[in-house]
């Protein structure tokens, strides 16, 4: 849960499967675009890191063990709570709910002490929301082209000193 970004895309981003279960055993555990999937235990502060789930169009997805899945109650813009629920603002509140030593962990109902503060304008939500996804994205494409780099430099040594 933890190694993907905050807006998990299910076309792009590698992801397990459940291959031999069957859909009626999992229908009511089914995820929507805009959910929210909290990591609910971690060896560090990474608990209550959370993925917005993006992309589904007729994928069936359930979260894994040791998640909360939160639904907005309202209609939130695209993007929008995935980044904002990562914020240094709002992780914050969690640290204070953590429980235990070696591993922490977090309740559902820990995180439903917590307090959401963001925009009422929905065309607020979406710039904000679209704004750091475009932040994201242009990261990534910079770490691809660095790591090209990095591998045809590797390339260009293994030539010059065989």
């Amino acid at each position: 849960m933890i190694k993907y970004p905050s807006i998990l895309n299910v076309k792009n981003d590698k992801i397990p499967y459940i291959t031999d279960g069957k859909l009626e055993k999992y229908k009511s555990s089914l995820l929507e675009n805009g959910d929210l999937i909290f990591a609910d235990a971690a060896e560090d502060e990474t608990v209550g890191k959370a993925v917005e789930v993006n992309g589904l169009t007729e994928e069936h997805l359930v979260s894994g063990l040791h998640t909360i899945v939160a639904r907005s109650k309202d209609r939130k813009a695209e993007f929008f709570l995935g980044y904002y629920i990562n914020s240094n603002i709002y992780h914050r509140q969690l640290l204070k709910l953590m429980q235990g030593s070696k591993v922490s962990s977090i309740s559902k109902g820990d995180l439903q002490k917590t307090l959401l503060s963001f925009p009422k304008d929905f065309e607020e939500q979406q710039k904000i929301g679209s704004f750091f996804k475009q932040l994201d994205d242009t990261i990534a494409l910079h770490q691809r082209k660095l790591d090209l780099l990095k591998e045809k430099k590797k390339r260009f040594l293994q030539k010059m000193f065989v």
